[in-house]
């Protein structure tokens, strides 16, 4: 029976071993697909470059050539009114010369003067082969054993009078928007001043739940309600009118605004929410500005729901769709990576070292350098993952206990709501953060379809420190 149960146990192993390698060859390949892509991308992009500056370079040579084309024009039109004119001149000189039989005029050497075999006439010598110009392919190595290590400091905090910061967006003036999914008067926008509040509107959400917010660049706000249509809550006066973003007969969970403006919209059928297992249609939509669907977001390649519970939206500028997404009681949560055609990317189910018991994801959100920070409340930790929901790195929010949302201001600085523990109404606090990313990691690359003597390799050890302002 031991050997038996030890055979268990190996096998086991074993299999836990072959999922770690088969994991790994799956970020290998979609890391792989990625570069791929970019890597044709860019050819195209250079092409382009090259193909606009060559036409550019080629306008200025033939502007060049229309020049010198007017100056030989007027060059040989000046030296044949000379010949003209001596031609004239040395016929009466000549009617002279026989008479009196005197030397002709000195007028007569004018012609050696003409310097004919200096004029010149322009020629066109192409330049040499543009591939050193327009770049070559290398191998670059893939290391997965890179490591991240982060800075995380609490610049200031703010007492805003609230027990749940749920939502928060920033305007272009650098006031919030802040969201109390509890408090009656649920939607806040908060001016500062230095480290003080300057002023606080309040406007009471009676009529509406709030399940997501998204800023828009004219500063008004998108809201995503239990209903069927994204609200819009004017900057100045408060007031709430619809929107054309409709997802009638499902009813909206979040809401995101894409860097193209594009309006994400995650929805889901009626009463299904932390019903589990849940039932009905999961959806993520994709808007354009007027509120034209531009595609919808459901199942996977084999015809399975991608989503349980879509909580909360978030988008890269490869325009790959990150979706925090609850699928089990206890808060039990996950971030799903797709790309524009819904293909699944990625899944991340947190990290054995970081969520002892479940990843909380309630709140994503996208840095200027397309990492995504998934605020992890039960742990009291931010999860810095790349653009395809890869763990980079993370950090412990300290005193920032069940840290719930966060976003950047216009200088680069973050901002992180919290949220009380769950049965208590203590007033939580609003945090201004410097969040800092260090990468140390060693680089590979070599040109491609060189012999295995001839391949040039360097290993630069490398220290890159990406700061909240550059993030």
């Amino acid at each position: 029976m031991e050997d038996i149960a030890d055979e268990y146990v190996v096998n086991d192993f074993h299999k836990h071993q072959i999922q770690q390698a088969m994991d790994e060859i799956h970020r290998i390949k979609v890391t792989g697909n990625m570069k791929f892509c970019q890597a044709r991308k860019a050819i195209f992009k250079q092409k382009a470059s090259l193909k606009r500056k060559i036409d550019e370079y080629a306008d200025e040579l033939i502007d060049v050539l229309k020049v010198k084309w007017t100056n030989f024009q007027a060059e040989l039109s000046e030296k044949m009114e000379k010949l003209h004119d001596n031609s004239e001149h040395n016929c009466t000189e000549g009617a002279v010369f026989f008479q009196q039989h005197e030397e002709p005029n000195s007028s007569l050497n004018e012609l050696g003067k003409l310097n004919l075999d200096h004029i010149c006439v322009p020629k066109f010598t192409p330049g040499k082969e543009i591939k050193d110009n327009f770049g070559i392919i290398e191998d670059k190595y893939i290391h997965y054993k890179d490591k991240y290590k982060t800075k995380f400091k609490i610049r200031r905090h703010y007492n805003i009078g609230l027990s749940y910061i749920n939502y928060i967006g920033v305007c272009s003036d650098d006031s919030l928007w802040l969201c109390d999914t509890v408090d009656p008067t649920g939607i806040h926008r908060i001016e500062f001043e230095g480290s003080d509040r300057k002023g606080v509107a309040r406007f009471y959400t009676n009529e509406f739940k709030i399940n997501g917010i998204a800023v828009l660049p004219t500063d008004d706000l998108l809201v995503a309600t239990a209903g069927s249509v994204i609200k819009r809550v004017d900057y100045i006066t408060g007031l709430v009118s619809d929107t054309n973003y409709n997802v009638s007969p499902l009813h909206t969970r979040s809401v995101h605004i894409t860097r193209n403006e594009h309006v994400l919209v995650a929805a889901m059928a009626y009463g299904t929410a932390y019903k589990f297992p849940v039932s009905g249609h999961r959806v993520v939509y994709v808007f354009d500005k007027k509120g034209v669907k531009l595609a919808m977001h459901e199942y996977d390649k084999f015809g399975a729901p991608l989503f349980q519970i879509p909580y909360s939206l978030t988008s890269t500028n490869n325009r790959n769709i990150s979706i925090a997404d609850f699928y089990a009681n206890g808060g039990k949560g996950r971030v799903i990576v797709i790309n524009e055609t819904g293909s699944v990317l990625n899944i991340y189910s947190g990290h054995p070292d970081i969520s002892r018991n479940a990843l909380t994801p309630v709140g994503l959100t996208t840095t200027e350098m397309d990492t995504i920070i998934v605020s992890d409340m039960n742990s009291h930790t931010l999860h810095i993952l790349n653009d395809i929901g890869q763990l980079l790195t993370y950090v412990n929010t300290m005193e920032a206990k069940f840290p719930y949302c966060t976003t950047f201001n216009t200088y680069g600085k973050l901002y992180l709501g919290c949220s009380a523990p769950i049965g208590k109404s203590d007033k939580v606090k609003l945090y201004e953060i410097d969040l800092s990313i260090y990468k140390q990691c060693k680089t590979e690359s070599r040109p491609s379809g060189l012999s295995d003597e001839n391949k040039l390799a360097s290993i630069d050890d490398l220290s890159i420190l990406f700061n909240s302002f550059l993030v």
